[in-house]
């Protein structure tokens, strides 16, 4: 079995609990498990695929407006033993339309990890399953939400990680939760920090954005939605720009804004990925930044 999964919270744990179910489950054999992040690779995938697996794709969008998304669809379908597709994006739609052998499980705006537990594995309650699913589909999420967040955000590695399972099988996640509040304060002010400091203006199709070369994962929904402007984070991978679109305190529609990215999302938060830098700073906003902002940088980095 491949367990195809989106480079997030929500796709790790679901896969995390398709590898720990998956006699359960009974999708493959369960004897040789690979596990496969999508990390904005449409490549990766297609150097392993086997007609004698299953493969289990988690949280990755599908473009039925885009050629390449469409074939590598088909080529996945072509060289696998049986695809299953678990996702809570609207475009999902799209993919049950044109590809129905497909075994698809799709709920609008829910995310994977509450489509494996509630209405696959057909589970009672869990802590875990529930907060994990509120930070991917609410845009302002409880504190217990976004202190499990953190606290996964400094400790985790890949689905294989035992703080997982610790997420999933326990009863109390106070003491993991208690962890992750301890840099909420800190974080807090370095969010606030970075975005005045290192956010500038730019155009994103027509509309104003506050773009910042910065891991939106490291940003609270709490500075991140008292903002007035809506803000582009982005970032270099090595081969592909992420970007990461955020409403804030806007009346802005991500999904649409973004749409001609081929993004996906919600109205309040949509992601893409392109091969060039699309708000790039501005000259003169880099002369603006004065010398002695710079100086203090440099002081709180020491």
């Amino acid at each position: 079995m491949i367990i195809y999964y989106q480079d997030n919270h929500d796709c790790m744990f679901a896969a995390n609990i398709i590898y720990n179910n998956r006699k359960h489950l009974a999708w493959d054999d369960g004897t040789n498990v690979k596990l496969v992040p999508y990390r904005y690779s449409r490549t990766d995938i297609l150097k392993i695929l086997d007609t004698k697996e299953t493969v289990v794709i988690l949280g990755i969008g599908f473009f039925a407006n885009d050629p390449k998304s469409i074939e590598r669809v088909r080529t996945i379908i072509q060289r696998s033993k049986k695809v299953i597709w678990i996702d809570g994006h609207e475009n999902t739609e799209d993919l049950m339309r044109m590809f129905p052998e497909i075994e698809t499980y799709y709920e609008k705006g829910r995310a994977t990890s509450f489509i494996l537990h509630y209405k696959i594995l057909k589970r009672d309650y869990n802590l875990g399953v529930d907060l994990i699913a509120e930070k991917q589909s609410y845009p302002n999420p409880s504190m217990a939400c976004i202190c499990l967040y953190l606290y996964i955000l400094s400790v985790y590695s890949d689905p294989s990680d035992i703080v997982w399972n610790e997420i999933y099988e326990s009863n109390n996640l106070d003491p993991l939760i208690n962890t992750g509040l301890i840099t909420i304060d800190f974080l807090k002010q370095q969010n606030i920090f970075a975005i005045e400091n290192f956010g500038y203006k730019s155009i994103l199709n027509g509309e104003e954005v506050i773009a910042l070369n910065a891991d939106h994962r490291l940003f609270l929904p709490d500075v991140v939605y008292t903002q007035k402007t809506p803000i582009l984070f982005w970032q270099f991978d090595g081969n592909m720009y992420r970007y990461f679109l955020y409403r804030a305190n806007s009346k802005v529609n991500c999904l649409e804004l973004a749409k001609i990215y081929n993004s996906f999302g919600t109205d309040y938060r949509a992601t893409f990925v392109l091969s060039s830098l699309i708000a790039p700073r501005k000259e003169k906003e880099w002369e603006s930044l004065k010398w002695w902002k710079i100086s203090l940088l440099i002081l709180a980095k020491i």
